[in-house]
């Protein structure tokens, strides 16, 4: 059941959770009811259709309220502020079965149904609750009513509302626009990511480089410009943390000492960042930067290695 048909009933009325519709077209009484719903839950309207000839009468209802009373005396100033009290709260009390009682205001319908018997609708005000029992009564008695009753809240026309065809290829085609826009979004980030890592690689890479060029050839850093300072500088930072020293000759260290790490020998390569030197015993030691294995050096193959100095330049 959708708003459009609801709107071109004969008698249509809303009221808290319970509405009706009359089509005299159709011949046919709707009974709708919106039950509470759990926090955040769409309202979901329920209906239920009868033929109108199984309508057998309606009834104007209203609620009567339960009424509270107090009395007696008591007295002295404290008997005096106790009443008062008593007094108030019983008007509370009586305000609020008043206020209960106007929500049981409205018409109840006889059907010729073992299902659903009767049916309630809330019409709290006096006046419009006369004039649609009139107009019901018109109904029931002649099948036609004098003029068109309608009130359908906002709030129950959005519940009742269904989108046409346009509209739903409209917002389709909103939302795949919107998926395209992402989509073109993330690839062009996509591509700036892969351009920026890129960029950063190549950086590092041509840092690395110059830095361990120069670290080989003993360049004096302190006199390069601001770009070759920032390559060098950058340079220098990527070279393992513990190596204090660069390889500049290609040799091998051999050593008869079981006790060294690198024993018998290690082959040290031109260009390789190495830990060292330390001095125990007496004696030199370098050792590659991924353990801590030592080989010791003999005085003639301390000219294979360089310090790794710290760029000077600014």
């Amino acid at each position: 059941m959708d708003l459009g048909y609801l709107k071109k009933c004969d008698v249509v009325w809303f009221e808290g959770r319970t509405g009706f519709a009359i089509d005299l077209k159709k011949g046919v009484f709707v009974a709708l009811t919106n039950p509470p719903r759990g926090l955040g839950q769409r309202d979901n309207w329920e209906n239920i259709v009868f033929d109108l000839n199984d309508m057998r009468e309606v009834i104007s209802k209203v609620g009567v309220p339960t009424e509270f009373f107090t009395s007696g005396t008591q007295a002295g100033v404290l008997g005096g502020a106790r009443q008062a009290g008593e007094a108030a709260g019983v008007g509370i009390k009586n305000a609020m079965e008043r206020s209960k009682a106007k929500r049981n205001n409205g018409l109840e319908f006889a059907i010729r149904s073992t299902q659903t018997p009767s049916f309630f609708a809330q019409v709290v005000d006096d006046s419009k609750r006369a004039q649609l029992f009139e107009a019901v009564r018109q109904i029931f008695e002649t099948g036609t009513v004098d003029r068109r009753i309608v009130r359908i809240p906002d709030a129950v026309s959005s519940s009742f509302y269904k989108p046409s065809k346009a509209e739903i290829e409209q917002k389709e085609a909103q939302s795949q626009a919107r998926q395209s826009a992402v989509q073109k979004y993330l690839l062009i980030g996509s591509f700036a990511v892969v351009a920026i890592v890129a960029a950063f690689g190549l950086w590092a890479w041509l840092s690395s480089t110059a830095y361990r060029n120069a670290a080989l050839a003993g360049e004096d850093m302190s006199e390069a410009g601001a770009i070759r300072c920032a390559m060098l500088t950058f340079g220098h930072s990527l070279k393992p943390s513990r190596a204090r020293s660069i390889v500049i000759t290609s040799f091998i260290a051999e050593s008869d000492d079981p006790d060294v790490g690198l024993y018998p020998s290690h082959n040290f390569e031109r260009g390789t960042f190495v830990d060292g030197p330390r001095e125990e015993d007496g004696r030199l030691w370098y050792g590659v930067t991924s353990d801590w294995a030592f080989i010791d050096i003999e005085n003639n193959e301390l000219s294979n290695f360089r310090r790794a100095e710290v760029p000077s330049c600014s």
